[in-house]
């Protein structure tokens, strides 16, 4: 039996013309790649038991964001050296609550002789939802910043790693520092 396929569409390799079928433009059509899908990961088991367990103890279902696909964040949960000793630290963007009620947090573990110390850097109303993200510049990132100018050199550098709440769209940050038992803040970004 001799099937006759109409001719509805071409195709142009090299300069030549192709005739191409209904049933291969069909065909064509899927083959195409399914839309690319968002994996989210359980960033709660990667965190420490001990610093989970103050977070549940003190933020009643909190969890961590899943970031906008045009934001730079990669992960709510970093881990970083925040006060030059040899322990690794967390840096760290979290949510809790709901429409009115929701909060998102930025903070960090930074460890000390008995362990950890907990510190809530900023917190971001329901308004600015998933308009911000963790990032972390690491030791020594030079910092073009006015903040400095009144120490006679406009460019700043750490020799620990700073934690950013950097915006989504626009350039603009906030970095936040740990020196000699707090953290400081400033905004080299705007």
């Amino acid at each position: 039996m001799k099937t006759l396929l109409k001719t509805v569409a071409s195709l142009t390799i090299f300069g030549i013309l192709f005739p191409v079928s209904s049933l291969a433009q069909s065909h064509m059509a899927m083959k195409k790649a399914p839309p690319a899908k968002h994996r989210k990961i359980d960033y709660k088991n990667k965190l420490p038991g001990k610093m989970k367990a103050i977070l549940d103890s003190s933020f009643q279902n909190w969890s961590f964001p899943v970031y906008r696909g045009d934001c730079g964040g990669e992960s709510p949960l970093s881990k970083c050296n925040l006060n030059g000793d040899t322990v690794q630290d967390f840096a760290l963007d979290f949510t809790v609550g709901a429409d009115s009620n929701f909060r998102e947090y930025f903070a960090a573990f930074v460890s000390n002789d008995t362990g950890f110390s907990f510190f809530i850097l900023d917190s971001i109303e329901q308004v600015w939802r998933r308009h911000y993200y963790l990032e972390i510049f690491h030791a020594h990132t030079e910092f073009d910043d006015p903040p400095f100018l009144d120490e006679g050199d406009n460019r700043k550098s750490f020799n620990t790693d700073c934690i950013s709440e950097s915006m989504c769209v626009n350039n603009s940050c906030t970095v936040f520092y740990y020196e000699k038992g707090r953290f400081r803040r400033f905004s080299p970004c705007d």
